[in-house]
């Protein structure tokens, strides 16, 4: 695949300041027969949303050290401790054998969440609902208050409002519980060192989300989390996992349920934000050669908070992405050629309208 660039930029009142710099990734590779010319228009006069400096996590999950085989470079990082078997966790501080520990660079800069054991004294049961026992909770945490360790967030339990589990936590339950987490830790750590409270780390699913949502009281949680796995099983696993990953409108669905989510946190608990807790496209995946990790490095060392509108009107197997750049002034933009057979003669222009599509 090939693609050509041409630049036509009026860079006043850019929300990015200074005259745009545009960068263009590709991708994905095909031997192409076909050119097209396509104009694609960046709105550069102001952003249309923002994204967490944290945009780009990962999880150090409780599963074999073998799946644990990451080695890329981000700083700072935003590391997630939890996940399949977090709901079987007891923490202890004694003195260990053999146990590893977790080194970071001298100039890193890491932010952590720890993940909670949701199901400590509830029984293996979908009709018991029992309260939440948060004694061992309470233990972790005083040991980071003593040992002056910055925790970043907490969570609690993992995927615990499907049906499939063995012991399912309604969502009338779980606001209780999740509110007796925030209390405990506004009890314990002072308001500089505060970490925010986060949940309730599932699959979306409309019902359950719209109750909890209703029974949490304000300034209960930070932060609205929910988990996108939605190509199912990685390569090695799922044969059909590469035409998924190349099926533009498979892809695509997902986009409803993130919507959906984020409509329900904005009428309901607008003061938190939206967070994918858990993603990646796949379970099993994440790993060296298996999904994504040189797309997630360049993403998150180029792409800058402020989202920008960008259109265009050709293919949509042309998929673009627009954000302030990182470091310095100007745009980045992150282009996307899903098309076998076509190559793009791309045009950007920098839309200086100040108002929507629907009023001019």
């Amino acid at each position: 695949m090939t693609v050509s660039v041409g630049v036509h930029v009026n860079a006043d009142g850019n929300p990015c300041m200074g005259v745009a710099i545009l960068l263009v990734f590709l991708v994905l590779s095909y031997f192409s027969c076909l050119l097209k010319d396509v104009k694609v228009k960046v709105k550069g006069v102001t952003n249309i949303a923002i994204t967490d400096e944290n945009f780009i996590c990962a999880t150090l999950d409780w599963w074999p050290s073998n799946k644990c085989d990451y080695n890329q470079s981000f700083n700072p990082l935003m590391i997630k401790s939890g996940g399949s078997l977090q709901d079987q966790i007891i923490c202890q501080f004694e003195k260990q054998k053999q146990c590893p520990t977790i080194t970071k660079e001298d100039n890193g800069f890491v932010k952590f969440t720890f993940s909670l054991n949701a199901l400590i004294e509830k029984k293996n049961s979908n009709e018991d609902q029992l309260n939440w026992n948060p004694n061992n909770a309470i233990y972790l945490m005083k040991y980071t208050v003593s040992k002056e360790y910055n925790i970043d967030s907490y969570e609690l339990g993992n995927e615990r409002c499907s049906e499939r589990v063995s012991t399912r936590i309604d969502s009338v339950q779980y606001a209780k519980d999740i509110t007796k987490l925030r209390y405990i830790v506004n009890s314990l750590y002072p308001n500089a060192t505060r970490p925010k409270v986060l949940g309730p780390t599932e699959f979306y699913d409309k019902e359950w989300f719209d109750n909890f949502l209703q029974h949490v009281g304000p300034s209960v949680i930070d932060g609205v989390t929910h988990h996108i796995y939605n190509l199912g099983a990685s390569v090695g696993v799922d044969r059909n996992f590469i035409s998924k990953v190349q099926d533009l409108y498979f892809l695509s669905k997902i986009a409803q349920t993130f919507k959906d989510g984020s409509t329900a946190v904005k009428e309901f608990t607008p003061q938190t934000g939206t967070w994918i807790g858990e993603s990646g496209g796949a379970y099993n995946g994440g790993g060296k050669d298996v999904f994504g990790s040189i797309g997630a490095l360049l993403w998150h060392r180029l792409m800058g908070t402020k989202v920008l509108s960008i259109s265009h009107d050709s293919s949509p197997y042309l998929r673009t992405y627009a954000h302030c750049s990182k470091k310095g002034n100007g745009i980045t933009l992150l282009l996307i050629n899903m098309e076998k057979w076509t190559s793009f003669n791309v045009f950007l222009v920098n839309d200086m309208n100040l108002y929507p599509d629907e009023l001019t």
